[in-house]
């Protein structure tokens, strides 16, 4: 049984993240003498990206949502946007680092960064580091909990005073929170995008450029 496999079991048994990354840190998962220490930050990348990929492939054989699910959660020095969109399988994680913020301390202007994937995923690891892939862990929960498929476009805005080093558990537990609550419905990318920007600080026009899925949908599906 390879350590993948493993880690698909574990979860699939109902451990939590972060008991699969540390069995996988201390070589728990490993196959006799390729067991192997891995570094913490690593094995919880790994497991985060294990778990995903495996729930990515499931979720796309689902009937696709045919509607805009707009998810808005405010926490202290955070904004976690969440919109899933009709389509197939596409996912995006951005994050916005205000000036004060950990990743911008001495900065003078907001820090905006973004990494996607397509229908057949990614060949390289994303720029933006292991929080994508603790947030597309968390949209592949909730599009195999809701039976369905989509495309998601998820983005956080860390804001000045919110300067704590906290790992990517912590965008993988409020992204899960964040799609724990009930959505705004709409019918078209426009209005979802409307209603966004009465939440962000970062102008809206700034997201949708940097925005692949945003692009994709405009030219695609004619509802901008």
């Amino acid at each position: 049984m390879t350590t993948f496999i493993r880690i698909i079991k574990l979860y699939e048994k109902g451990m939590g993240i972060n008991g699969i990354s540390k069995a996988l840190s201390s070589g728990s998962l490993g196959m006799g003498k390729k067991r192997r220490i891995v570094p913490t930050r690593w094995s919880i990348t790994a497991t985060d990206k294990s778990i995903s990929d495996n729930l990515v492939e499931e979720i796309k054989d689902y009937k696709e949502i045919d509607e805009f699910q707009v998810y808005i959660r405010e926490t202290k020095g955070n904004l976690f946007i969440g919109i899933l969109a009709p389509g197939q399988w596409m996912f995006e994680w951005g994050e916005s680092w205000f000036p004060g913020s950990t990743w911008n301390s001495f900065g003078d202007s907001v820090e905006v960064e973004l990494d996607y994937e397509g229908y057949y995923g990614r060949n390289t690891y994303p720029d933006i580091g292991g929080c994508y892939y603790s947030s597309r862990l968390a949209v592949a929960e909730k599009y195999k909990e809701m039976k369905r498929t989509g495309s998601a476009m998820l983005w956080r805005e860390i804001y000045p005073g919110f300067n704590i080093p906290v790992g990517v558990w912590y965008v993988r537990e409020n992204v899960r929170e964040l799609f724990r609550g009930k959505p705004e419905i709409f019918d078209n990318i426009q209005d979802s995008v409307n209603y966004v920007s009465k939440f962000t600080k970062v102008d809206i026009s700034v997201w949708k450029v940097k925005s692949n899925n945003m692009k994709y949908l405009v030219s695609n599906l004619d509802n901008y």
